[in-house]
């Protein structure tokens, strides 16, 4: 596996492109992934940061969705947020040379190299939501993709997506779970560690699942006011995570 892919939609918040950055930077630095990024959006300066880095660059918009925000009257911000998300449904479409992939939400760090991987799924491979030890319901901002049995799986899925679309939850990450529930493959938790876990010297790949930075951030100044009740909890489960790779954030947002 020699692919890393991600997201992105142009209209995202900025703070994701200042993820997607420190993502790159991590990843360069200590893997030997290749960087791909699918992209819903027009050239720009971030755009151009990418391709400066060697990152290879696909413009690509998942059309399916039109239909289904319109249908939905969903609001800007989610459609913003879903566009991004969305996109990882397309990359068997796009990619077309290697069998198994390795996609990434932006908000990670690569802290080791992660090849090989101790596991290439007959469809895919998640580790947890929430609990290290729960695997009932898995987190999608980290997958392993046998790219070829998802492209086969493709128009079965977008029919799923478009039936239940009103009441998904977490953009796809609720379809994924529901639709190839049992047919998903176990990924060690060190591909997918969360802050909130504490910290763990042999996480490959932190994800900052729920809390970001910035939030991590506000808490730690005690401005924590306006954040949800969840990420709250999230954020007090393990105060010395957060702060540790918080600094690890830090040391590679600093060269971007």
């Amino acid at each position: 596996m020699r692919k890393w892919y991600f997201s992105m939609n142009e209209r995202s918040d900025a703070a994701y492109e200042r993820l997607a950055k420190a993502a790159v930077v991590s990843c360069l630095q200590n893997t030997s992934l290749a960087p791909h990024c699918l992209y819903d959006g027009a050239a720009n300066a971030f755009t151009q940061w990418l391709e400066q880095r060697g990152v290879a660059l696909c413009f690509h918009r998942a059309e399916f969705l039109d239909p289904l925000f319109e249908a939905a009257q969903s609001n800007e911000a989610y459609r913003n947020m879903a566009r991004g998300a969305f996109l990882r449904v397309e990359i068997p479409l796009v990619e077309r040379h290697e069998r198994f992939i390795l996609y990434t939400d932006v908000d990670v760090l690569f802290l080791a190299d992660v090849s090989p991987f101790p596991i290439l799924p007959k469809v895919f491979a998640c580790a947890p939501q929430f609990l290290p030890t729960d695997y009932s319901y898995f987190n999608s901002g980290v997958m392993v993709m046998n790219v070829e049995a998802m492209r086969a799986e493709y128009r079965g899925f977008i029919r799923f997506i478009r039936e239940r679309f009103s009441t998904l939850e977490a953009f796809d990450q609720g379809a994924l779970n529901l639709y190839f529930a049992n047919r998903w493959e176990r990924l060690p938790t060190l591909y997918n560690w969360k802050p909130y876990w504490g910290e763990y010297s042999q996480a490959k790949i932190v994800h900052f699942h729920g809390p970001k930075p910035e939030m991590i951030e506000q808490w730690l100044r005690g401005d924590a006011s306006e954040l949800s009740p969840l990420i709250q909890s999230l954020l007090k489960m393990n105060p010395a995570g957060m702060a540790a790779y918080l600094k690890t954030y830090r040391t590679y947002a600093s060269q971007t």
